[in-house]
C-alpha cells in the first residue's frame, strides 16, 4: 500500500494484519526502559480491543498497562458503563515501550508508532476483536494512519474522535475519542476537568461498547459502479439520466481549482442515484454538452455533489456556460451543519462514515500541481490529470459521486426540523458565493505590481538595517517560531514580559507585538516592522499571483469555520488590512469592478450588539438598541469609562493622534469598541479588556484620566487616587465591569450564565439561526459563537438577497 506514512524502510509491511514482529532488541527506544515491549492484557470476554498510546512511567516501571492515573480513570469509567477492563476487554498500547514526554506533553513520534506497527497487527490477528477504541492521538494513528493513502493521509487524528468507523477493510468498528491523559489535562476555567470533554469521552465509550454485538454492514459499493469510454454509451447513459433520474449527484474532476485559467477543462464526470454510479470522460462534443444542459439546466432533477459550488462554477466557465439550476444539496455544507468542529473533506467522511480507505489512491497524486506549478500560478495551476489511467480516472469519479450520493442519504435523514432549515439557508448562501466568486474582480496588475515592489523595497530596506546590528549575530534569520524565542531569550538573554506567558503553551515563550515591542530594543522593533511588512507583502503577491486575465476570483466558504460564519481566501479580501489604511489603501486601489458589476459594501449599525441583546435577552440592553438614531454603545462606553463629556469630545473630534494617525474621539472610540465592547460581549475579563482600551488610548486621553480621581464604585465621587498609570486603569476598569454587568445589564449576565450552565450540561449551543454548536470550548468561545454566527448570517442573508434582486 503506497502511503507517504510509511518511509521506514524494512518495517513496512504490504499487509497492514501481517503478524511479523519487528526486531526490537536494535530498537534505540529500549534504552533506560524498565518493561520492553510491554504485553496486552484482559480477557477480552466481549471482543473489545482498546489500545492507548505508549505506557507511561509508572506503568513502565511496575510492567503492568494502564496501571497509573489515567488507567484507573478508564478503569472507573468503563466499570459504570457496566465493563470490566481487565475481564471484557484486550487492552494495551499503539507503542510498546515508554517514551519520556517533553515540556509534559506526550512525545510519541510517527516513527514510534511504525517501529511498533506489526506488534499491535500481530495482536489484531490473534485477537479478532469486534470493536477496537483507540485512545489519543498516537493510538488512532496506528490503526488509521499507518492505512492511509491519498488525501486520508495528512487528516488530524483528533478530527475522528467521536466516530464509530465501520471499517470495511477490517469488517470491524473502530472508535477513536480521547486518552484518559488528554480527559484528565483538560482542566477548563474552574481548574477542574472540563465536564464537557468527560460527557463526550463516555458517550464515545457508551456508543462503542454498544456496537460489540453489531457486526459491520458489509456494503458492495465498488460494484455498483462503471466506467463508460465511449461517446455513444455515454450519449445513451445521459438520455436514461434526464429520463429517469430524479435526484443525481454528480462530480468533476477537472484540472485544477479554479476553472479561469486558459488551459483549464473538465476531464471526467461521474453521476449516482444511489443505485449505480457511471463514470464518463467530459467529451469536447456537441451532442455530449447538451445533453448535459438538459440534465444540469432541468428543474425536475435534483442535483447533490460535494462542495457544489465548485461544480457550479466549473459548469458554468468550462462545461455547459450556465449555472446549475436546482442545486439541492452540498455534503460539505451538510457536512459542517452536523459537527461545526469536524473535517468536510469527502474522503475523510466517506472513511468515517462507510468504512472505506484510499479509493482515491491510484489517483490522488494526480490531483496536484508541481510545487513550480503552483509556487507562480497560486490556485489557478494545472494539475497532472492528464496523466492518470483513463480507466482509474472513470472509476474513481464514478465511485466518488456514487459515495456522496450515500454521504447525502445519511445527512438527509439526519438534518431535520430546525437544523434542516439552518441547513437550507447556508446552502442558499453557499451558492450565492459562487456568483460572487464567478463575477470576480478586476485588477489593476500595474498598480499592484508598484505597490508590491514599493512593499518588497522597504522590507529589504529593514532587513538591511537589521542585519547590522549586534543582535543579529549568529542569529538564521527566523522571525518567528521557537527558533527566534531561543535566540531572543537564550542567547540575547532578554528577560520574560512579565504575564505574557500565562497563556501559551509549554516550553513556549512569548513572541507576540505587545511582548516585543515592551523590550523597548531596536532589534525587536525592527522585528515588528519587518513582520507587518512582510504580512502586506505577502497578501499583495498573493493577489497578483491568483490573478487571472486581469482578474481576482476568490473563493468564498461557509463549511469551515466554527461559529458558522463565512470565510475567504486565495486571495483574502475581507477586511484586509483593517487596522493599517496605507496597506488597505495599497490593496483597494489595485481592485476594479468586472466589467457589468459594481463593488458593493453593506454593513449595520451595531450589529453584534443587537444579536448579542437578542441571544441574552437583557430588556435594557435592547431597549438601547432599539433607539437607533442616537445609539452609539462603542461611544456611549467609551464616556462613561473615561469620564468624558460631550465638550472633550467634540474637542477631540477636531484633533489628530500623533501616535496613531486620525482623529483623537474616532481613536477613543475605536479603542472602547475592540478593547471593551466586543471582548467583554465574547467572554473576556478584567485583564484583557483593561490592557485592550490601554493600549489603544491616545495620549491626550491617558492625559486626561491622569486628572482623574478613581472613585470607590461607579457613579462614585471621585476622591481616590488618579488614574495615572495602566496598573490604576486596570483597578478602575474592575469596578466599571463590576457596575457594567451587576447593574447595568444584570439580565444579560444572568442568562449567559444559565445558558453557559445548560451548554455544560449538554456540550454543545443550538444557535438561533438553526446551527448547533458543538463543545468543548472555552468560556470565551461559548460567549462569542452564539453571537458571532447569527450576526455573520444577517450578511449573508443580505448579500443572497441583494444578489437577487439585482439580477
Amino acid at each position: 500500500m503506497e502511503s507517504s506514512f510509511f518511509d521506514f524502510g524494512e518495517i513496512v509491511e504490504e499487509n497492514p494484519f501481517s503478524t511479523k514482529v519487528n526486531n526490537c532488541d536494535i530498537c534505540p527506544k529500549r534504552q533506560g526502559i524498565t518493561t520492553p515491549i510491554m504485553k496486552f492484557s484482559g480477557k477480552g470476554v466481549r471482543k473489545i480491543l482498546i489500545i492507548n498510546g505508549a505506557p507511561s512511567k509508572k506503568a513502565d516501571k511496575e510492567g503492568r498497562p494502564f496501571h497509573d492515573k489515567a488507567g484507573k480513570l478508564l478503569r472507573e469509567t468503563l466499570m459504570e458503563l457496566g465493563l470490566s477492563l481487565s475481564r471484557d476487554t484486550i487492552y494495551g498500547y499503539a507503542v510498546s515501550c515508554h517514551i519520556p514526554m517533553k515540556n509534559k506533553k506526550s512525545n510519541v513520534s510517527d516513527a514510534d508508532i511504525r517501529r511498533c506497527h506489526n506488534v499491535l497487527t500481530a495482536k489484531i490477528n490473534e485477537f479478532k476483536p469486534n470493536v477496537i477504541i483507540t485512545l489519543g492521538i498516537a493510538a488512532a494513528a496506528s490503526v488509521i494512519r499507518t492505512r492511509a493513502a491519498g488525501r486520508l493521509s495528512g487528516i488530524k487524528m483528533t478530527a475522528y474522535y467521536g466516530e464509530q468507523i465501520p471499517d470495511q477493510d477490517w469488517k470491524l468498528h473502530i472508535c477513536p475519542t480521547w486518552s484518559p491523559e488528554e480527559v484528565r489535562k483538560s482542566v477548563d476555567f474552574r481548574g477542574v476537568i472540563d465536564p464537557v470533554v468527560m460527557k463526550q469521552w463516555k458517550r464515545d465509550l457508551r456508543k462503542a461498547i454498544g456496537l460489540i454485538d453489531i457486526p459491520v454492514y458489509e456494503h458492495h459499493y465498488s460494484s455498483e459502479v462503471i466506467a463508460i469510454h465511449k461517446l455513444h454509451d455515454a450519449l445513451n447513459m445521459l438520455d436514461t439520466i434526464y429520463k429517469e433520474w430524479t435526484y443525481v449527484a454528480f462530480d468533476y474532476e477537472t484540472t485544477g481549482i479554479k476553472p479561469h485559467r486558459e488551459g483549464h477543462y473538465i476531464d471526467c464526470v461521474g453521476f449516482s442515484n444511489g443505485i449505480i454510479g457511471v463514470g464518463m470522460p467530459y467529451f469536447d462534443n456537441r451532442e455530449f454538452k447538451k445533453k448535459m444542459k438538459l440534465i444540469l439546466r432541468s428543474t425536475k432533477i435534483k442535483k447533490i455533489a460535494h462542495n457544489a459550488k465548485f461544480e457550479d462554477t466549473w459548469t458554468l466557465f468550462r462545461g455547459i456556460g450556465q449555472h446549475v439550476r436546482s442545486m439541492e444539496w452540498c455534503t460539505m455544507v451538510g457536512a459542517h451543519c452536523i459537527h461545526n468542529k469536524k473535517n468536510v473533506g469527502a474522503k475523510y467522511l466517506i472513511y468515517c462514515k462507510l468504512g472505506i480507505l484510499n479509493y482515491d489512491a491510484d489517483v490522488d497524486k494526480y490531483l496536484k500541481p508541481t510545487e513550480e506549478e503552483e509556487l507562480k500560478h497560486g490556485r489557478n495551476a494545472i494539475n497532472q490529470i492528464h496523466l492518470a489511467d483513463t480507466h482509474q480516472k472513470l472509476m474513481y469519479v464514478a465511485r466518488d459521486a456514487h459515495l456522496e450520493y450515500k454521504l447525502y442519504e445519511g445527512q438527509d435523514t439526519y438534518l431535520k426540523g430546525h437544523f434542516r432549515e439552518g441547513f437550507k439557508f447556508l446552502h442558499k448562501g453557499t451558492m450565492a458565493h459562487g456568483v460572487m466568486e464567478a463575477a470576480g474582480f478586476q485588477i489593476d496588475m500595474e498598480e499592484a505590481e508598484l505597490n508590491t515592489g514599493f512593499v518588497k523595497a522597504k522590507m529589504d530596506g529593514l532587513w538591511d538595517r537589521i542585519l547590522e546590528m549586534p543582535e543579529a549575530k549568529s542569529w538564521d534569520k527566523k522571525i518567528q517560531g521557537k527558533g527566534f524565542q531561543y535566540h531572543l531569550y537564550d542567547k540575547l538573554n532578554f528577560e520574560v514580559p512579565e504575564g505574557m506567558s500565562d497563556d501559551l503553551k509549554p516550553g513556549n515563550r512569548p513572541e507576540n507585538e505587545e511582548a516585543l515591542l515592551s523590550l523597548g530594543n531596536d532589534f525587536t522593533d525592527t522585528i515588528v516592522k519587518i513582520r507587518k511588512q512582510k504580512k502586506i507583502y505577502d497578501t499583495l503577491n498573493k493577489y497578483t499571483t491568483e490573478a487571472c486575465n486581469g482578474m481576482v476570483h476568490p473563493i468564498f466558504s461557509t463549511h469551515n469555520v466554527q461559529t458558522f460564519r463565512s470565510g475567504c481566501s486565495n486571495p483574502n479580501i475581507q477586511n484586509p488590512f483593517k487596522r493599517n489604511k496605507r496597506a488597505r489603501t495599497m490593496l483597494r486601489t489595485a481592485l476594479r469592478p468586472s466589467p457589468g458589476n459594481e463593488l458593493w459594501e453593506w454593513d449595520y449599525k451595531m450589529l453584534e450588539v443587537v444579536i448579542a441583546g437578542c441571544v441574552f435577552k437583557d430588556p435594557a440592553w435592547l431597549d438601547y438598541c432599539h433607539n437607533q438614531e442616537t445609539a452609539d454603545m462603542h461611544k456611549d462606553v467609551a464616556f462613561e469609562m473615561l469620564f468624558l463629556d460631550g465638550e472633550i469630545y467634540d474637542k477631540w473630534m477636531g484633533m489628530t493622534d500623533p501616535l496613531n494617525g486620525g482623529k483623537v474621539a474616532k481613536n477613543v472610540r475605536q479603542g472602547s469598541k475592540n478593547g471593551f465592547v466586543f471582548p467583554s460581549v465574547y467572554g473576556a475579563g478584567v485583564e484583557k479588556t483593561a490592557s485592550g482600551v490601554w493600549k489603544q488610548l491616545p495620549e491626550v486621553a491617558k492625559k486626561h484620566l491622569s486628572k482623574i480621581s478613581m472613585p470607590n464604585h461607579f457613579g462614585g465621587a471621585q476622591t481616590g487616587s488618579p488614574i495615572n498609570s495602566y496598573g490604576r486603569f486596570k483597578e478602575w476598569m474592575k469596578l466599571y465591569i463590576d457596575y457594567y454587568w451587576n447593574e447595568k445589564y444584570p439580565t444579560y449576565k444572568d442568562n449567559r450564565d444559565i445558558m453557559h450552565k445548560k451548554y455544560l450540561r449538554d456540550g454543545y449551543v443550538d444557535m438561533v439561526t438553526g446551527f448547533r454548536y458543538w463543545g468543548p470550548m472555552s468560556f470565551n468561545n461559548f460567549c462569542n459563537g452564539p453571537v458571532q454566527g447569527p450576526a455573520s448570517h444577517i450578511k449573508l442573508w443580505t448579500m443572497e438577497k441583494t444578489q437577487k434582486e439585482a439580477k
